[in-house]
């Protein structure tokens, strides 16, 4: 039993521990995403920095930093105090102390075995293979490149079995193949990737393996290099993503610093979110190789980054026919790319590769429907802009709604940005009454007063098609709606020849503006 959980509860940063599994964006004094837990298109995750609480309106999943640890990343309660107090370097008091865990010691030892076996002398060819490929001897040390001797030594067996890095025997899967280290965020050592060369008999077995799934590993939320490259990501607030080791050692090497690769994995929300996390409004250049595969790759990688709202990304393609990047670095040639605008990719290749008349319209309606759910409106344009120059379509289509929308569906969208920011409700309450919200009176009632989502509520905050009010605009919205109430009232005081209404309603309106 833990007797200092409230101590490290005061230490907790909830926006810091879900920013390393989730791309989160800053709304209002909330952040928002789409939930981890069921399938959304639109972002109902809310995560409250000052209640250090996280609530989906979507599934109803809420709960702290402990309990989002607990469900996401199927933890116990004790497994996930562990996580949360290591990554906060806080020491955990309990009532039966749990001999310490050595499993980072145990990795780092390893590491260092692995790169000392590649210096040894039998293994001059292996070395001299890697020197053809453009690597020099400080590169083997600056990216933990090593090679698993056959047999391991036996210091932390119990640890290696257990992450699966060593048998019983003590042989390793990982035998007699160059190996990787693979760091965290932090810097840790956590597991390995190794793969073949051509200096012993690899029969039927794959060119990469890795480390398998533990406590302290999962491959598709590492990106190999983050740690070494941090500083230069955010000095230049722009990162690379290439798939291989190699070619993510290359372009460092050729002077792209700013560079990290997928480890051989999709790239996914994890890796968006380890991005994100050390700087918002990162460039995204996603360069994969040139093949069909590389290609596939890319785009299922820019609709990622679309559908979950990052539009400051762009393709990188090699100029010059290379296949991949360490191509260039082992025939030493000149690196140059040809960047494309992501979302206007987006747009012309999804028309190109459409088979029929409905497929172009589905995918027109789904650049349409991805524009109308952007709250910023100079970001709103920008998309429009391009969208229209690579479709070749009348700006009206874009607009349209929109604009016989302002009218209509004011009240929802204030709604919807209460729902989501309850710090603007003070705004609200210093200049609205519950009738000002017309239908919705009831439904605002119910939130601001009582805490309750009504079931209308809830479908709003879930209406793609309803957009939230940018924080700049918020009191002039809540003002027109002010104005709309006033002159709705004194209309009906006209149509009545209610003289007594027509005087209060005029002059409230004159009072107030």
């Amino acid at each position: 039993m833990v007797t200092n959980l409230e101590a490290l509860k005061e230490r907790i940063d909830i926006i810091e521990v879900l920013s390393k599994y989730l791309p989160l964006r800053k709304s209002g004094v909330n952040y928002t995403c789409n939930c981890p837990f069921h399938q959304e298109r639109s972002p109902s995750f809310i995560i409250s920095p000052q209640k250090q609480i996280y609530h989906c309106f979507g599934c109803g999943a809420s709960g702290d930093a402990i309990k989002f640890l607990q469900e996401y990343k199927k933890l116990s309660f004790e497994e996930a105090l562990e996580e949360i107090a290591n990554d906060v370097n806080f020491t955990l008091i309990k009532t039966q102390a749990k001999p310490q865990y050595k499993g980072y010691e145990a990795l780092k030892s390893l590491n260092d075995i692995f790169k000392e076996h590649l210096r040894a002398k039998e293994n001059e060819k292996i070395m001299q293979y890697l020197f053809n490929r453009g690597l020099e001897l400080e590169d083997l040390e600056s990216f933990d490149i090593g090679l698993c001797p056959n047999t391991l030594p036996t210091e932390y067996k119990k640890e290696l079995v257990e992450l699966a890095i060593m048998y019983e025997n003590n042989k390793s899967p990982f035998s007699n193949r160059i190996t990787f280290g693979l760091r965290n965020a932090t810097h840790k050592i956590v597991g390995f990737s190794a793969r073949i060369h051509p200096y012993v008999n690899f029969i039927n077995t794959a060119k990469y393996i890795n480390s398998k799934e533990s406590r302290i590993f999962n491959k598709s939320q590492i990106l190999y290099n983050l740690s070494k490259a941090r500083s230069e990501i955010v000095k230049q607030k722009s990162v690379y993503v290439v798939e291989g080791f190699m070619d993510c050692i290359a372009l460092y090497k050729m002077g792209v610093r700013n560079c990290v690769a997928t480890c051989g994995t999709a790239f996914n929300t994890h890796h968006l979110s380890n991005i994100n996390r050390l700087k918002e409004d990162i460039h995204i250049n996603l360069c994969f190789d040139n093949d069909e595969a590389g290609l596939m790759a890319s785009k299922r990688a820019l609709e990622l980054l679309i559908n979950q709202g990052f539009f400051n990304c762009s393709l990188s393609f090699l100029s010059g026919g290379f296949k991949d990047i360490g191509e260039i670095l082992q025939k030493k040639a000149e690196l140059q790319f040809k960047n494309i605008d992501g979302f206007s990719y987006f747009c012309l290749n999804g028309i190109k590769t459409a088979q029929t008349p409905k497929e172009k319209e589905q995918h027109i309606n789904k650049i349409k429907a991805i524009i109308a759910r952007q709250s910023n409106f100079y970001l709103k344009e920008e998309l429009i802009a391009k969208a229209i120059d690579m479709l070749n379509l009348s700006p009206s289509f874009f607009t349209q709604s929109s604009k016989n929308n302002k009218n209509t569906s004011l009240e929802q969208s204030l709604l919807k940005t209460l729902l989501l920011d309850e710090s603007l409700i003070e705004i609200t309450l210093n200049c609205l009454d519950n009738e000002d919200l017309g239908e919705y009176a009831q439904d605002y009632e119910s939130f601001v007063f009582k805490k309750v989502l009504t079931q209308k509520a809830r479908d709003i905050l879930l209406d793609e098609s309803i957009s939230t009010i940018p924080f700049a605009k918020f009191k002039h919205c809540v003002l027109e709606l002010k104005r709309r109430y006033y002159k709705l009232q004194i209309e009906k005081a006209k149509a009545k020849r209610d003289i007594d209404s027509l005087i209060l309603y005029t002059t409230k309106m004159h009072e107030f503006f």
